[in-house]
């Protein structure tokens, strides 16, 4: 009875056949006794089949009481195998979820440094997804400190399925002390003088004088004499010293731009259709729940929904993503369209050269082509003029 045993009960009118047939089939049966005009036995669990047979047989009805042994608990087992295979899978899928990066938490608010730590993260295979103990903090943090340029020192945690960035950003050293070179400060753009300020340096100019790009405004070498007097005639000892030009020179100047706007021209199309792609995001990790994703430019808008449980926000979302495809069509402009381009062009291009300068007077003149628009934009600005120069001091 290695694999487990079976106590029978049965009741019938005679019993001397069901002997018979026992003993005849050299069926092994233990404890058999009558009680009450039941016969009661017990046998291996793997003759019950046949013993079962023989009673249908003999028109004798029969009760099983018990049933033990290795068998038994494997029939246990199959009739629970649904809870069991559940708990086993449960078990299985927390030890490779504590084991899986599911987040990186970088404590930063400069954007640049955080794109930075993630492109380094990502080449040693540092991201969510990954297996935690291939992971080396110590050389991440080396990685991270050699690597990105804003940033002094970094420390590295990790709890649980979370990677801890925590970082100390640089702080600028005042200007004064990284440049030790003597300098002169030079006209960077032909001018007018109208406001100079210099602490430092000898200055070459004045208010109100005409300048033209690279000439010296302030000097970097200052020249001074002293007279004296030895065996009664009078002596002059000059002396130099060089130092670096520190100060600012406000002019008014003049600049031309041209633009041309063509009348055959590419204008950005962003579709109307919205085609919509949905990721199961638990923590920092995203799932896709597509096969495919659609190639070419797209104009993306993204939203997030938590799911809850008894109203408290669970790591566990549904991110949405909508996509319009973003194409390009020649298209041919009317005068008026160009025109009114040509003008953006000119107005971009102020904000972005002129920002730093005061526009103290603008002219356009505007001139219909057979093929566009031009616009030639004279400027009357007012601001700094001046740019440091360095120089090496001659022997």
């Amino acid at each position: 009875m290695l694999f487990g045993y079976v106590d029978f009960s049965v009741v019938g009118d005679s019993y001397n056949r069901l002997y018979k047939k026992i003993f005849e089939d050299k069926l092994p049966c233990r404890n058999i006794k009558e009680n009450n005009g039941a016969l009661s036995f017990r046998t291996s669990i793997e003759y019950v089949k046949d013993i079962k047979e023989l009673c249908e047989i003999l028109n004798l009805e029969y009760e099983i009481n018990n049933k033990k042994g290795l068998f038994t608990l494997f029939y246990n087992f199959k009739k629970h195998i649904g809870i069991i295979v559940g708990a086993f899978l449960m078990i299985v899928i927390c030890f490779v979820l504590s084991n899986v990066l599911l987040r990186v938490r970088i404590l930063s608010d400069d954007s640049v440094v955080k794109k930075d730590i993630i492109g380094v993260l990502k080449e040693n295979n540092a991201y969510t997804g990954s297996y935690i103990p291939n992971l080396n903090a110590t050389q991440l943090e080396r990685e991270l400190k050699q690597k990105v340029d804003g940033i002094s020192w970094a420390g590295i945690s990790i709890s649980g399925s979370t990677l801890t960035i925590d970082v100390v950003e640089n702080i600028n050293s005042p200007e004064s002390n990284k440049k030790r070179l003597p300098s002169n400060l030079v006209a960077k753009r032909d001018a007018v003088v109208d406001k100079i300020e210099v602490l430092d340096g000898q200055l070459m100019t004045s208010v109100g004088s005409g300048v033209t790009k690279g000439a010296t405004l302030v000097s970097g070498v200052i020249t001074t004499e002293k007279t004296r007097y030895k065996d009664g005639k009078e002596v002059t000892d000059t002396y130099t010293r060089y130092v670096r030009s520190i100060g600012k020179i406000y002019g008014t100047f003049e600049e031309t731009v041209n633009v041309f706007q063509p009348f055959d021209d590419k204008e950005k199309i962003i579709s109307d259709k919205t085609k919509t792609k949905r990721y199961l995001k638990v923590f920092d990790a995203e799932l896709p729940l597509f096969l495919t994703f659609p190639k070419g430019n797209y104009k993306c808008r993204a939203t997030e929904k938590h799911f809850l449980l008894f109203g408290f926000e669970l790591p566990v979302s549904i991110k949405k993503v909508k996509l319009n495809e973003i194409s390009s069509e020649n298209v041919k402009l009317s005068q008026k369209e160009a025109k009114s381009k040509a003008y953006s062009t000119v107005a971009k291009y102020e904000k972005n050269f002129y920002k730093d300068y005061k526009i103290k007077d603008k002219s356009i003149d505007e001139k219909i082509e057979n093929d566009g628009v031009r616009l030639t934009v004279k400027y009357k600005l007012y601001g700094e003029i001046c740019e440091e120069n360095e120089f090496f001091i001659q022997k």
